[in-house]
Formats: structure tokens, C-alpha cells, sequence
């Protein structure tokens, strides 16, 4: 087990038919008793841990409605919340918010934050479901600055009109372009600014950019 001439220790354990070899720092286990001890250790946890996940393995993590475990590497952790000092499963979930409109229950991951801004330029955010959305996507492309400016998914905007360079188009927080990664759209003509008015996505109104 000892080599004086190696900086580690060589130690053979067997456990049960299974028999291996460790490496030891001598500098972390000056003594080789004590390497011996902690790999015996090491070996005996891992055993132990082994068999407590082939004898029951809703004792880790255990969904607090069902029982089953939400640890890693089970069925059930993909979208485990945390839920009374312990997690719930999504089959257990069923629900998360209510929609602020109709009061229906929202499938999990199926919710909509949006936000609303009066004509007196006041934000309100509602989280909904798909049938109570009320900045619905235009179906027809906008073909004028003045369609543009009416777009439920623009906030305000300004123009050369304004003093402006360009054409400017900032969008209600429940979206945002992707091409310019921010909710602002700055083209230098009104077709340019539509052909990226189409491809602006919902988001997060809590979201940065």
C-alpha cells in the first residue's frame, strides 16, 4: 500500500465481488491509515446512497401532493416549483395563476403578460389566458406611419416631423424586437420600420434588455 518513493498512497478495497484501486495524496493523508479510513468511507457512502435510491427513491425530494421524487434525474423534476418547504410536480400543478380577466385557471407555462397603456399614457399589467388577450397581433401588414402609430403593440412614437433623425417606434413593454434586441425600433424610412414591426415578439415586461 505504501510506495516511499511516491507522493501517493496506493490503496486496494474490496467490497463485496467488486475490488478497486484508489489514489491517495500523501499531502491530504499523511498517515496511511487515515487515507485507508477515508476511502473505506468513500466507498461505503457511495454504496449507501446506491441503495437508498434502488430501495425508495420517492424519499428524495418528494412531490408534497404525490409523493414521487422531483430529484435530478427522476421523471418528475422537469418543472418542479418550490412549493411548502419542498417542491411540487407539474403533474400535481395543474395550475398557477389565475387570469386576471376571466378568473379560469391558466395551465402551467401557458400564461401572458401584458401590458396596457391607457390614452393618458398609464402602464396596467395583466397576467391572462390566450382568450382574454387584448393586444391581439395584427393578421394584415401596416402599410402607412399613421398604421403604424395605431398598432396595439407600439407605445408611442416620433419622426422627423418631431425633430427626429429617422423614424422612431417604442413598444408597449410586452414586447420587443428581436432584430434589435430592445423594445425600440429605429429605422430611416416608414417601410423599414414596418418590416420590423412584423417580427416583434411577446416578452416579459419585467424583462431587460
Amino acid at each position: 500500500m505504501k510506495n516511499p518513493e511516491s507522493d501517493n498512497w496506493n490503496i486496494k478495497i474490496q467490497l463485496g465481488n467488486w475490488v478497486g484501486a484508489v489514489t491517495v495524496p500523501k499531502a491530504r493523508f499523511p498517515e496511511a491509515k487515515a487515507a485507508h479510513q477515508a476511502v473505506l468511507d468513500t466507498a461505503w457512502n457511495w454504496v449507501e446512497r446506491e441503495d437508498e435510491l434502488e430501495a425508495d427513491p420517492s424519499d428524495l425530494d418528494p412531490c408534497v401532493e404525490c409523493g414521487e421524487s422531483t430529484a435530478p434525474g427522476f421523471g418528475r423534476w422537469v418543472n418542479r416549483l418550490p412549493f411548502a418547504d419542498g417542491f411540487k410536480c407539474i403533474e400535481c400543478l395543474g395550475s398557477v395563476f389565475e387570469c386576471d380577466r376571466c378568473g379560469e385557471d391558466i395551465p402551467f407555462d401557458e400564461d401572458i403578460v401584458e401590458v396596457t397603456v391607457d390614452p393618458e399614457g398609464y402602464q396596467t399589467e395583466w397576467r391572462v389566458c390566450d382568450g382574454c388577450v387584448t393586444i391581439q397581433v395584427p393578421t394584415t401588414k401596416p402599410r402607412t406611419w399613421a398604421q403604424v402609430q395605431a398598432d396595439p403593440r407600439v407605445g408611442s412614437t416620433s419622426d422627423p416631423d418631431d425633430g427626429d433623425e429617422g423614424y422612431w417606434v417604442y413598444l408597449v413593454p410586452s414586447f420587443y424586437s428581436p432584430t434589435m434586441d430592445c423594445r425600440t425600433i429605429h429605422e430611416d424610412t416608414v417601410r423599414a420600420v414596418i418590416d420590423e414591426l412584423v417580427k416583434v415578439e411577446r416578452c416579459d415586461p419585467d424583462e431587460r434588455f
